[in-house]
């Protein structure tokens, strides 16, 4: 079954197993993550209608629209004005990726040539080769997510993991700079935000490690909590030190971007605020945005007042999707 996209591009044949406990829509989704990696797809082709795909599949139009849904979410799709769904043409697939993917299914090839010879189904060597696997990255996952907290660093892990659908680990910075240097190699990638990439870079002092920087942004609701301030009032984003001095600029930039000029934005380093509380009830600032680093170190008084709150951000998932094709995360 090969179909014939807009932009030119030919999709080899979407295998769906019915018998197997993979899910569907599962299934959909990493045939087609995996036919970009093979160089199938490319960036700007356009999918099938869920309908058409479902048609020729033959299944239900819910089973596709879930993959879409999933693709569109990670980034690796997106939305043409006339909704028509192609491969996003934001992302770069750098050219170790497509040979490493084809070295990865001739691997593949092999070990099923040889279990065919030894009388061992192919499903069967996949399914133990499935367990090994996960034992293994259940010891050790092979990409961790980096953090100054490690709150943050686990709420972000967790996201990747579920996203990648393979273990990701959470470290705080201090954490990773502990590790051996053989542990430090162990790791297929780590994982960091672009504006802690830097810091990273320092902390290991010419230690080498793989690391792909993401994205983040501050969350649809806190952009809209800021937007609902009246006119002319003031906005207070409590920062830890280093991140006020490293990246205190860029916030309020991003900040009056998305928010306008409705507000008086501010940052400032937690240590430069004396009482917390005092400032809060002050009356000078209508809001007070605490970091998630800081949350849970600041007075309890502080947290249940109305105007004091805590960020939150959210990764770019485009950026993410970047990260896992740049790393060689197939599927």
């Amino acid at each position: 079954m090969i179909f014939q996209f807009a932009g030119g591009a030919y999709l080899k044949t979407i295998s769906i197993d019915r018998t197997g406990s993979l899910p569907l829509w599962v299934q959909i989704k990493e045939q087609l993550k995996l036919a970009y990696s093979l160089g199938d797809l490319n960036e700007g082709d356009v999918l099938p209608s869920i309908r058409a795909l479902a048609d020729r599949l033959g299944v239900g139009d819910a089973i596709v629209r879930r993959a879409y849904q999933e693709l569109t979410q990670s980034g690796f799709l997106s939305a043409e004005p006339r909704k028509h769904l192609m491969v996003s043409d934001t992302l770069t697939k750098p050219g170790h990726v497509e040979a490493l993917a084809k070295e990865c299914t001739d691997e593949c090839d092999r070990l099923i040539e040889w279990a065919g010879s030894r009388g061992v189904s192919s499903i069967s060597l996949a399914r133990l080769f499935l367990r090994q696997a996960i034992q293994s990255e259940q010891k050790r996952p092979a990409y961790v997510y980096l953090d100054l907290s490690k709150t943050s660093a686990q709420r972000f892990a967790e996201l990747i993991s579920k996203t990648w659908e393979l273990p990701v680990a959470a470290l705080t910075v201090d954490e990773l700079v502990r590790l051996s240097d053989a542990e430090l190699a162990s790791f297929a990638g780590v994982l960091v935000n672009y504006f802690r990439h830097d810091r990273l870079l320092a902390s290991l002092d010419g230690r080498r490690a793989t690391i792909f920087p993401v994205r983040t942004k501050l969350h649809p609701r806190i952009i809209r909590k800021i937007r609902r301030q009246a006119a002319g009032s003031s906005v207070l984003l409590v920062l830890p030190r280093d991140d006020a001095v490293r990246i205190g600029d860029a916030t309020l930039t991003h900040l009056e971007a998305e928010v306008g000029d409705n507000v008086r934005l501010k940052t400032a380093a937690v240590d430069d605020i004396p009482d917390l509380v005092a400032e809060a009830e002050s009356g000078r600032y209508r809001l007070i945005i605490v970091s998630r680093h800081l949350w849970d170190d600041i007075p309890e008084k502080a947290r249940r007042l109305a105007n004091v709150i805590p960020n939150e951000n959210e990764l770019i998932m485009e950026s993410l999707e970047k990260a896992r094709i740049a790393s060689g995360v197939l599927v």
